[in-house]
């Protein structure tokens, strides 16, 4: 109980970004008698692919959504010939179609996204340089399909994700006279889920539900390409993948496994 207060006040978003900005200035601390020999920060925007899959008790599917995200991105890096410490953020908007065998179809249901981490750790290496890294990071999502009906009747309901997960990856650059070529492999460490049914929408007689999630992870996978010159702009493949085990019970409901696999592009200018 007291983990699930802690989420709900850290995904608040005021109260998120004010302990993301303290994390910054903790890492900035740490590592403030270091001289970095490279200082980098991108924004730009993100395009991405997106499908949610669910499966009962018994492993089976149970239902579905699929389509596209669109957002901002943005990252920064700083890296010395002993550390490394980055960030990264986003928030997005996109639409997925809802299908299921029990409960119908629900097409153009608007999905929202934000996302954000911190991370530091030692590096190796000059030219080809190679970092390992783990940090803290926080994930929010909203699928607003509440006071709508699928192609049976059946009502919808707004669901709100939190996750709290600790990033933990490997970076390796190249940097030659045309360009920086970076790459990523992360594990993300569940930490905590909140999951929020919003099911009162349905009708009168439903009550509103919150899930706790203490079991998943997500793996993440990036390709990006960068000018030499600094804060030139470049981009990046992703693939993003979030396995997030069945909830604990609460009134009667628990919220399924589910896996969600994201792949895109971001464009840094």
């Amino acid at each position: 109980m007291l983990l699930n207060n802690f989420l709900m006040f850290l995904f608040n978003p005021i109260n998120f970004n004010h302990l993301f900005l303290l994390f910054s200035l903790i890492f900035s601390f740490i590592f403030v008698n270091h001289s970095f020999s490279t200082e980098t920060s991108h924004i730009g925007i993100y395009l991405s692919g997106k499908s949610y899959e669910e499966t009962d008790l018994s492993g089976d599917p149970f239902m579905a959504q699929s389509g596209y995200m669109i957002g901002i991105a943005g990252r920064a890096d700083e890296i010395s010939d002993e550390f490394y410490f980055g960030s990264k953020g986003r928030i997005g908007w996109g639409q997925v179609d809802y299908t299921s065998q029990s409960t119908g179809t629900m097409e153009d249901i608007s999905d929202y996204h934000i996302e954000g981490s911190i991370y530091g750790g030692p590096t190796f290496g000059e030219k080809d340089q190679f970092a390992l890294y783990i940090g803290l990071g926080g994930r929010y999502l909203y699928n607003a399909s509440g006071y709508r009906l699928s192609s049976t009747g059946h009502a919808g309901y707004d669901r709100i994700s939190r996750y709290l997960y600790a990033p933990i990856g490997i970076r390796i650059s190249n940097i030659n006279s045309n360009r920086v070529t970076v790459f990523n492999l992360e594990y993300d460490y569940f930490i905590q889920g909140i999951q929020e049914s919003k099911l009162s929408q349905v009708g009168p007689s439903y009550s509103d539900v919150t899930n706790s999630q203490d079991s998943g992870y997500g793996i993440k996978l990036t390709a990006g390409f960068f000018g030499v010159q600094q804060d030139t702009g470049g981009f990046e493949l992703y693939l993003d993948l979030w396995d997030i085990d069945d909830s604990k019970p609460a009134s009667g409901f628990y919220e399924p496994r589910n896996v969600t696999t994201e792949f895109g592009i971001r464009i840094y200018f």
